[in-house]
C-alpha cells in the first residue's frame, strides 16, 4: 500500500506538471510541425505493479528477485499497458515511437503541439514531455580507490580475477552500460584468457545481442552478453544513415565513449594498454568479473567530441535494461538539473523500485559551481573528485634542468632543441611559426621547415591554435616532440 500512496502522489504532481508546462504550449496558430514527447501513463509500470486490476496478477517481483519478462502474468500485463497507450495514441493521432512498460509506464510519439496538449488532458496521462537532445558528460584508479589493496574489497570478494572455486569481484552481477555503444573486439570484454574460456552462462538474463552494421550476434559472449541500439527518434536506421552517416546502424562504438565507461565500470582485469595510452600501464574495471550488457542510445558527431541521444531512446535503452535483468545501470549522460519528473529520472525511480542500482554522472560542467545533474534521491549522482595520477611530464635541458609540465606522451629523446621561432619555412608568417600552426590552422600550408625540424623537440608559443594541433604541426615536419 505504501508503493500504491507514493503513487498517487506522484500522479498528482506529474498531473501539475504537465498542465503547466502544455498549457502555454497549444499552438494559436494551427501549425502542424511535429516534435517528439514522451508520454507518462498512470499505470504502474511491470516493476510496480502490485494487482487491483480484475484478470491480471502483480507483476512486481519480491524483495531479492527479479521480473521474468517471460512469464505469461508479466507478458499479459504489459500488453495490457501497451494497448492503454496506444488508445490514448488513437485519440489524437500520430506517430508512434516506443511503447514503454518495464520501468516507465507510458510511450514516445511524433506530435503536433495540439496533440500533445490534448493528450495531456485524457485522465490516464499524467504527463506528456518534449523529447530532448542530450550529451554523454582507469588505470590507476584501483589502487587510488584502495580497492587492490591487502584486505580491499576486491580480496573480500575473491580477487580480480577469482578461481575455479570462488568467484572474483563482480561475479555474477550485470552491468546495464546505456551509453554510445562497445567495441566488442576490445580485451577488456573477452571471456577468455591464455585463449581459455573463463566465464560461465548467467542464468536468469533475458537481454540479446541485436546483429547490425559491422557488429554480428556472435561478437557477444560470456562476458559482454548484450548488445541492442536504439534510434527511433532520430528516425530508425535510415534517419542516422542522413543525419550521420558516419556512424553504425549497431550497438558498435563510433565515438568510444561507451567503451571507455563500461571497460571503467567493469572492463577485465589487468588488460594491457597499447599504443600512445601505454604511458598508463594495465587497466582493470572497478569490478572486473562482472558481465556487461551495452545500451547504445547516443550517436557520436563525426570527430568524435561528442555524442548524443534524444531522452525517448535513452528511456527506451533504460527500460529494455531493466526488462532485460540487470543489476546495475550506468549513465554517464547529462540530464535536469532540477526536474525530478523528467522521464529518465522516473525510469530510474522505477529501476531502483525493482532493485537496480543506478549511477548517474553529475555533469561535465554548471549551470553554476556545485550544481549538479541527476539530484533524484532514487539513484547515485557521481561527480569528478581528485586523483592521485598528476599526469605530469618533464624535459631536462642540456645544463641539468629539469621543468615539468602536463603530458601523458611516452618519452623522448634526448633530442636537440630548437625554437619553433628559427623553424619556420622561408616566407612563412613569423607569428604563424612562432605559435606553430598545422596546415589545416593555415589554409593547407605548412610553416615549419622539415631540414630544421625533422629528429628535434620544438618549443611553441601557446595561443590561437589547439594544443594538439601544435604537435601535430611539428609531427608532421618531422619532429619528435614539442614543448608548449
Amino acid at each position: 500500500m505504501r508503493h500504491r500512496s507514493f503513487g498517487a502522489r506522484l500522479g498528482v504532481a506529474l498531473g501539475a506538471v504537465a498542465a503547466v508546462a502544455l498549457g502555454a504550449a497549444v499552438p494559436v496558430s494551427g501549425a502542424e510541425e511535429t516534435a517528439g514527447y514522451i508520454v507518462q501513463m498512470s499505470q504502474s509500470p511491470v516493476v510496480a505493479y502490485e494487482g487491483g486490476i480484475a484478470g491480471l496478477p502483480a507483476t512486481k517481483a519480491a524483495e531479492g528477485q527479479k521480473v521474468n519478462p517471460k512469464a505469461a502474468h508479466v507478458v499479459k500485463y504489459a500488453d495490457f499497458l501497451k494497448r492503454a497507450q496506444d488508445r490514448a495514441l488513437a485519440k489524437v493521432g500520430g506517430e508512434k515511437l516506443y511503447n514503454y512498460t518495464f520501468s516507465f509506464s507510458g510511450f514516445a510519439a511524433e506530435l503536433t503541439e495540439n496533440q500533445a496538449a490534448q493528450l495531456a488532458k485524457q485522465a490516464d496521462v499524467l504527463a506528456v514531455t518534449p523529447n530532448e537532445l542530450v550529451e554523454v558528460d582507469t588505470s590507476s584508479t584501483p589502487s587510488f580507490l584502495g580497492l587492490d589493496a591487502a584486505g580491499g574489497l576486491w580480496e573480500q570478494l575473491g580477487g580480480p580475477t577469482g578461481t575455479k572455486t570462488v568467484d572474483g569481484a563482480g561475479d555474477g552481477i550485470i552491468i546495464g552500460i546505456v551509453d554510445s555503444g562497445i567495441w566488442p573486439e576490445s580485451a577488456s570484454f573477452s571471456d577468455r584468457s591464455a585463449g581459455k574460456l573463463v566465464y560461465g552462462p548467467i542464468p536468469g538474463f533475458n537481454g540479446r545481442c541485436v546483429p547490425g552494421e559491422q557488429f554480428n550476434a556472435s561478437l557477444c559472449n560470456k562476458k559482454l552478453i548484450a548488445g541492442q541500439y536504439f534510434n527511433a527518434a532520430w528516425g530508425g536506421n535510415a534517419g542516422i544513415d542522413a543525419e550521420r552517416p558516419w556512424e553504425f546502424n549497431s550497438v558498435r562504438d563510433y565515438n568510444g565513449h561507451g567503451t571507455h565507461t563500461a571497460a571503467t565500470a567493469g572492463g577485465n582485469y589487468g588488460v594491457q594498454t597499447t599504443g600512445l595510452a601505454s604511458v598508463f600501464g594495465p587497466v582493470s574495471g572497478m569490478a572486473p568479473r562482472a558481465r556487461i550488457a551495452a545500451y547504445k542510445a547516443l550517436w557520436s558527431t563525426e570527430d568524435g567530441s561528442t555524442a548524443s541521444g534524444f531522452t525517448a531512446d535513452l528511456v527506451a535503452a533504460i527500460d529494455m535494461a531493466v526488462a532485460d535483468g540487470v543489476d546495475v545501470i550506468n549513465y554517464s549522460v547529462s540530464g535536469t538539473t532540477t526536474n525530478f519528473a523528467d522521464p529518465v529520472e522516473i525510469a530510474f525511480l522505477f529501476a531502483a523500485d525493482a532493485g537496480v542500482f543506478v549511477a548517474a554522472s553529475a555533469g561535465n560542467s554548471g549551470p553554476a559551481t556545485s550544481t549538479v545533474a541527476h539530484p533524484g534521491p532514487w539513484l547515485t549522482t557521481v561527480a569528478a573528485g581528485t586523483h592521485n595520477r598528476s599526469g605530469e611530464g618533464s624535459v631536462t635541458l642540456g645544463n641539468g634542468a629539469t621543468y615539468y609540465g602536463a603530458s601523458v606522451a611516452t618519452a623522448v629523446g634526448p633530442a636537440p632543441l630548437i625554437d619553433s621561432a628559427n623553424a619556420g619555412l622561408p616566407g612563412a608568417d613569423p607569428t604563424a611559426v612562432s605559435l606553430c600552426f598545422a596546415a589545416v590552422d593555415n589554409g593547407g600550408v605548412p610553416v615549419l621547415d622539415p631540414a630544421k625540424v625533422a629528429g628535434k623537440i620544438v618549443v611553441c608559443d601557446r595561443g590561437t591554435t589547439a594544443r594538439v594541433n601544435k604537435s601535430l604541426a611539428v609531427m608532421e615536419a618531422g619532429g619528435v616532440g614539442m614543448i608548449l
